[in-house]
């Protein structure tokens, strides 16, 4: 082969190398050119959620949406319209619609809560009276009331008399000369108004109970010296009070007719009140 031949085989060589070179740069930029992206549904709903919350006129949106899918992937050769059109929409779509709905709860006027009707102030009801005092069935007459009066003083003055032969304590003999003293003196008022009134004591179930007692306890009492006789004595006595109190306040004051009577009888009861409450004194030291 003679050296021209050599040079021409060399030079096609290389001009089919080169053309081979040129036809793939054509086919490599062919592939690499990214083909024109159509309208996304993304991009539609990226309007459809933008329209609400701005509140634009529909015409508006829907011109704006086609010219923003159309024109970003021709000018941008990489894969950026794709996440942009992705991404943005869902964080617009979440967002928007959460702001809204604050700035029209914000908006609202609160309404006041409506106020109960005021109630009218009960009235107080009416007092109740205080009722009668009841009639007593049977009740004593006033010869019985004074008949009543004497026999309890007697009974008294009887167990008084046994103190100072048998008693031991001065508290004693002391409570018992005042006892004789006092009873002699309410025996004197009610004697001096049977004569005003023209009254005579007639006995009754009462009378008759408290002259009976009245001998059982002296029985018992004649029987017993010093400390024995003290607290027993006391104990008699307080006992015999309370039942004379509960006779003034129970039948005595209210059935009394005479307004002497009535008014001897009311001066009687805080004086057999004051001589309980002395007996419960004297009866109480005894023990000590």
């Amino acid at each position: 082969m003679s050296r021209k031949q050599l040079v021409r085989r060399i030079l096609g060589a290389s001009l089919l190398a080169s053309g081979a070179c040129a036809h793939f740069r054509q086919m490599r930029a062919a592939s690499s050119k990214p083909a024109p992206a159509k309208p996304s549904t993304q991009a539609s709903a990226k309007t459809g959620a933008q329209a609400p919350a701005k509140n634009v006129a529909p015409t508006q949106t829907a011109a704006q949406a086609p010219a923003q899918t159309t024109t970003q992937p021709s000018s941008n050769t990489t894969a950026q319209p794709s996440a942009q059109n992705t991404a943005q929409p869902s964080a617009q779509s979440t967002v928007q619609p959460a702001q809204v709905a604050t700035l029209a709860s914000a908006k609202a006027p609160d309404k006041a809560p409506a106020k109960a009707p005021a109630k009218a102030p009960a009235k107080a009801p009416p007092k109740a009276k205080a009722p009668a005092a009841p009639r007593m069935v049977n009740a004593p007459t006033d010869a019985n009331i004074t008949a009543i009066v004497l026999a309890e003083d007697n009974t008294d003055i009887s167990y008084v008399r046994l103190v100072r032969s048998r008693a031991e304590s001065e508290a004693v003999k002391e409570y018992a000369t005042q006892m004789l003293t006092e009873h002699n003196g309410v025996n004197r008022q009610v004697n001096d108004l049977l004569v005003r009134i023209n009254l005579n004591p007639e006995d009754n179930n009462t009378s008759l109970a408290f002259r009976d007692t009245s001998a059982a306890h002296r029985d018992q009492l004649r029987t017993l010296h010093g400390r024995a006789f003290d607290t027993t004595f006391m104990a008699n006595e307080v006992t015999y009070h309370r039942k004379y109190l509960a006779a003034l306040d129970s039948s005595l004051v209210r059935s009394a007719r005479n307004s002497d009577l009535k008014k001897l009888l009311t001066s009687l009861r805080p004086a057999v009140a004051a001589r309980l409450e002395r007996a419960e004194q004297v009866r109480a030291g005894l023990s000590q």
